[in-house]
């Protein structure tokens, strides 16, 4: 696990003047990459790295690693799990040097060129510059574990994992993205390919890039393909253990030590149960504890660690979100919104004081169907708008009367719009009321909803209600919970691995038939099924609890003069973003008690301290 970065140029030049500014951007990954770091430069290329130490600690792994013959250089993050099969059956044709995936990643390149992409299995970003080619290969994994940010200007490439990174020092160039800003107050993140300045991207997940001659090609390698087969319960089963065992086991390969997470769910139970069984050594778990009940799981983490004897370590938390949020802005480069990454943080600090790389559960609820608003009816009635319009009047603060305005608002409107309602912070209508009219003025702000349209259309043949877990793996899942876990682990320099995004298991999992997933109003059916054996029934069939903190209540009393000192300050409206009336009316509503708007609020808080913090790009 590492940082990389680098810089070229269709034209050739002398290396000493590009060296300095790919200096600079190591200097921002050093979080990334603290063991060790490098640079490699020539007339037209120069590539930084800095390294995480994981598999193969010795000199033999540092990088950028040039191949044998000088003509090929690869700078490279994440990890290639099955770089010892890949290893083993080139054995023959290939001559290894080395025990390490970077230089099998390198091997395979010049073997099959950009086809190398079929036969790995893992997290990477990754950069090749091929001398005889002339060109940049750059790729991503299949999921969007690994991020890759690149511009192109004035006929050069720039590239690095973090996109505060591109900017340069004192770079004035990069502009706001409009359309990116107003997307991020529904989805709470920017979506890929773009980010928040104009002329800064992301590479998509399963894509890779050429850069020849001063063009670029963008192509995707690889995607999930939805095709049910009717499976019986029983080879499900069996297929399923046989898959995760593989993804675990690979996962665990490393030369430092390691542990995992523990929540006392049902995906990190999983985890830490199969761990248990591929290893003689006790299984180091961690988890974090809130003196908030309602929002501490580590009652549970301590039953699945004592069934599994575990050596299991407890954080007790008390956030400080005025100290802590400046510093998660200034980590994730450009708005981010969603608050589970404060405990995720604190979490991954913890977990680091002990061991340098951890297993997740992330993914199992996009693969086996956890979250519980994959669980409504496909609406077949509309609504007369006059009724949709006053079923937004009731109040939100009594739990029935939310359950009815929800259920009534799901019927007035389509299905992309449904889902999206259902985990957007603003829809359209509140966009309008909330922004000033010359926002967007020269109408580059498409509708989100038309954007997350588009995602369903790629998924018209996929059942329901497989479609909208088809749509998350696509968006929600890169764009947030990946994002939130690969920044929140490199902020502490931990290394974080998850097994349930195996390509190769979410490639099962995409063929089990909704009544594997679903059954009796609850998801997750065959994995609740793999660990009856495993875990008490309180375990197992407890329902899903958030990964979150008690904000709403904060936000209404020790925090709402902050929140309104930040969000009210003259600085925030000189922007022209928001409507001031707007906002206020927000902040006074929610400590009303009658609505909740931490959502909102949260999103706006976000978006003025990263203002704050990169106003000068």
């Amino acid at each position: 696990m590492c940082g990389i970065c680098g810089l070229v140029s269709t034209e050739p030049g002398n290396p000493e003047e590009m060296t300095p500014r790919v200096q600079w951007m190591m200097d921002q990954l050093k979080h990334r990459g603290p063991d060790d770091s490098g640079i490699w430069s020539d007339r037209f290329t120069t590539l930084g790295h800095r390294r995480l130490s994981i598999i193969d600690l010795s000199s033999a792994g540092r990088q950028p690693m040039v191949s044998e013959d000088g003509r090929k250089v690869i700078v490279f993050n994440g990890e290639i799990y099955n770089f010892q099969e890949l290893r083993k059956r080139f054995q023959r044709e290939i001559s290894f040097r080395h025990h390490n995936d970077a230089e099998v990643l390198l091997k395979l390149y010049e073997k099959f060129g950009t086809s190398c992409l079929d036969y790995f299995r893992g997290m990477f970003a990754f950069a090749i510059w091929d001398s005889d080619l002339q060109r940049l290969f750059f790729a991503r994994d299949r999921l969007g574990k690994k991020p890759f940010f690149y511009s192109l200007r004035n006929d050069k490439l720039v590239f690095a994992s973090e996109l505060h990174a591109l900017l340069g020092p004192g770079d004035q160039k990069f502009e706001i993205n409009e359309e990116s800003l107003y997307h991020f107050l529904t989805l709470q993140y920017v979506p890929y390919p773009q980010t928040i300045f104009n002329g800064a991207w992301k590479l998509p997940p399963a894509h890779f890039g050429i850069f020849k001659d001063g063009k670029l090609e963008i192509q995707r390698y690889w995607a999930l393909q939805h095709h049910e087969k009717q499976w019986n319960e029983a080879d499900a089963l069996h297929h399923f253990q046989e898959l995760f065992r593989e993804s675990v086991r690979l996962r665990m390969i490393s030369d430092v030590p390691l542990g995992t997470f523990l929540s006392g769910g049902l995906d990190s139970s999983a985890v830490v149960g199969m761990m248990r069984e591929l290893t003689a050594e006790p299984v180091k778990t961690f988890t974090v504890r809130f003196h908030e009940k309602e929002y501490d799981e580590s009652p549970y983490a301590r039953q699945v660690a004592e069934i599994f004897q575990t050596e299991h370590q407890e954080l007790t938390v008390t956030p400080d979100l005025v100290e802590i949020l400046p510093k998660l802005v200034r980590h994730y480069s450009e708005p981010y919104a969603d608050s589970s990454a404060i405990p995720f943080y604190y979490l991954s600090q913890t977990t680091r004081n002990h061991v340098k790389v951890a297993l997740s559960g992330d993914g199992g609820d996009e693969l086996f169907g956890g979250y519980t608003r994959y669980l409504f009816d496909e609406p077949q009635a509309l609504l007369p708008t006059a009724l949709r319009g006053a079923v937004r009047c009731l109040p939100v603060n009594v739990r029935v009367i939310w359950r009815i305005r929800r259920f009534l608002e799901e019927k007035g409107f389509d299905l992309p719009a449904i889902y999206l309602q259902k985990i957007g912070v603003f829809n359209e209508e509140e966009k309008q009321l909330l922004l000033q009219p010359q926002f967007c003025k020269h109408g580059k702000c498409g509708s989100t909803l038309k954007w997350y349209e588009d995602i369903f259309h790629q998924f018209e043949s996929v059942a329901f209600p497989e479609k909208l877990m088809a749509a998350d793996i696509v968006s929600y899942l890169p764009d947030d919970l990946l994002v939130k876990a690969d920044v929140a682990s490199m902020a502490c320099s931990l290394e974080v691995r998850s097994p349930f995004l195996d390509h190769e298991l979410m490639e099962f999992a995409a063929t089990l038939p909704a009544k594997l997933k679903f059954q009796n109003g609850a998801g997750k059916f065959l994995l609740k099924k793999y660990l009856q054996s495993k875990l008490p029934a309180d375990i197992v069939n407890r329902r899903k609890a958030g990964f979150g903190l008690p904000i709403k209540t904060w936000f209404r009393g020790s925090l709402r003069p902050y929140l309104e000192e930040t969000l009210l300050s003259r600085s925030a409206f000189s922007r022209n973003y928001f409507r001031e009336g707007a906002v206020e009316k927000l902040i006074r509503n929610h400590a009303s008690g009658w609505y909740d708007n931490t959502y909102k609020l949260y999103a706006l808080l976000v978006l003025e301290l990263w203002h704050r913090e990169f106003r000068s790009h």
